[in-house]
């Protein structure tokens, strides 16, 4: 009996964290600034954030990032893949647990990525295949675009906005995550960079997100934070990169103050 319950709770709990994609496709880097970065992240980072910054960065760039959400539940890993070439990029990320005697629900997303520059602008966009699975009703896919813009405002100042699910896709009935992000970087000679942003969903109100990075020890090492905050929606993060030249590796703590904290991990490879 207990354990008929304790499986029933956590099928109810999975289907409320599995309920909107909302979760998928963010990298250690974007945790770590609490998904601020809209208005200037480049290279491969922006292939989940902003695809506009596609044309920004380094000519390769591969990233795999790791992901231990909610503690609590134990087998609940996600997982990032992203490569970058010249201006075209393709990312997979998924959520996953394995129930015993159940089988494996997950959640996934898989884009297909452009950025290109026009003049002082730069453009991009996503083809995205999601999918949910549930070894009760099996696996399903629904296609979905996204679109987004940067655009340096001055020497220290850029600018971005990102529409994410313009096609307003949905699957099993339920909306897939749909919003409007709106926000501005200000750098200041590579020693910090703070990121302002907002959030909006359709019919709810606006989130707020800052982010901030510092670079320490003649970039080496950099140290990140940042707060998302919002009527119904709460979140802290903190983060640690380590700048190895051609390697990047982070690491980001971030917590939305109901669920125990997540862990996240990454190597990114540029050149």
């Amino acid at each position: 009996m207990k354990k008929k319950i304790k499986a029933s709770s956590l099928l109810i709990l999975v289907s409320l964290l599995f309920a909107s994609h909302e979760n998928i496709g963010i990298t250690t880097y974007s945790r770590s600034i609490s998904e601020s970065g809209v208005g200037g992240v480049s290279g491969v980072e922006a292939l989940f954030v902003n695809p506009a910054g596609l044309s920004s960065g380094s000519k390769i760039d591969l990233l795999l990032s790791y992901e231990i959400p909610y503690g609590n539940i134990k087998g609940l890993k996600s997982t990032i893949l992203g490569f970058k070439y010249s201006n075209f990029a393709i990312g997979i990320g998924e959520y996953f647990l394995n129930i015993e005697n159940e089988g494996k629900y997950a959640e996934g997303m898989y884009l297909l990525s452009y950025g290109r520059n026009i003049g002082v602008i730069n453009v991009g966009g996503s083809l995205n295949i999601y999918k949910f699975q549930d070894p009760r009703f099996g696996t399903e896919y629904k296609g979905g675009f996204d679109l987004g813009i940067q655009s340096a405002v001055s020497d220290f100042v850029s600018a971005g906005v990102f529409y994410k699910n313009i096609t307003r896709s949905t699957i099993r009935g339920s909306d897939l995550p749909q919003y409007l992000d709106i926000g501005l970087t200000i750098s200041i000679q590579r020693l910090s960079s703070t990121y302002l942003s907002f959030r909006m969903y359709p019919g709810s109100s606006p989130v707020f997100m800052l982010g901030e990075e510092v670079s320490l020890a003649s970039g080496l090492l950099l140290v990140r934070g940042g707060l998302n905050y919002g009527e119904d929606y709460k979140k802290a993060s903190f983060g640690l990169g380590v700048n190895l030249k051609d390697f990047v590796v982070d690491y980001a703590f971030s917590t939305n103050f109901e669920l125990s904290p997540a862990h996240s991990f990454s190597i990114r490879f540029r050149r």
